[in-house]
């Protein structure tokens, strides 16, 4: 059944892939059990299992972006090297060479140059030129006004103990893990 293939699979698979397994994702992130979501009053209205208490092959985490993007580049650095990752530089344009691909970049004091890769990721932002570029009919996209405020504060475990709990309203939300 469809639904039996969707619990086989999902993000964090492709982490155990590269070699990411839980005891590494445990440092950085708490193994979810459920899903719920509380009305302003606190009571239950609805709440559903996750990852593998939910059928699951694979956890499914609750982990702070910068962390799990922390963890990336760290062990990309430790499998490719240090120079494999390059910041500060505005690419301008790409060309795909057969099982490579090229770069024209601007440096942040004004410098143009070029690089050769296998692999291009493009992590340039909302206007970002790669995606422009693979992409040149779709619109340009427009910030959706939402701004989140992100903080940690420790507090006793509620409900499973690894609850990813939604409480608020569609205008204003707080989540809790």
């Amino acid at each position: 059944a469809a639904s039996d293939v969707y619990k086989r699979q999902n993000a964090v698979r492709e982490l155990f892939d590269l070699g990411l397994t839980a005891d590494i994702l445990n440092t950085i992130g708490v193994p979810v059990k459920e899903w719920a979501l509380v009305g302003l009053n606190g009571r239950e209205v609805y709440a559903e299992a996750r990852g593998l208490d939910a059928g699951y092959n694979w956890p499914q985490y609750s982990v702070h972006r910068g962390k799990l993007q922390m963890l990336l580049y760290r062990k990309l650095l430790e499998r490719a090297g240090r120079n494999c990752i390059l910041t500060g530089y505005d690419v301008l344009k790409y060309h795909n060479h057969g099982n490579s691909v090229k770069i024209e970049f601007r440096t942040q004091d004004g410098n143009h140059g070029t690089s050769n890769g296998a692999l291009l990721v493009g992590a340039d932002g909302l206007h970002s030129k790669i995606r422009a570029q693979m992409y040149p009919s779709q619109t340009e996209l427009h910030w959706g006004g939402a701004i989140m405020w992100r903080g940690t504060s420790l507090s006793k475990p509620i409900r499973t103990g690894a609850s990813f709990i939604g409480l608020g309203t569609d205008k204003k939300r707080i989540i809790a893990v």
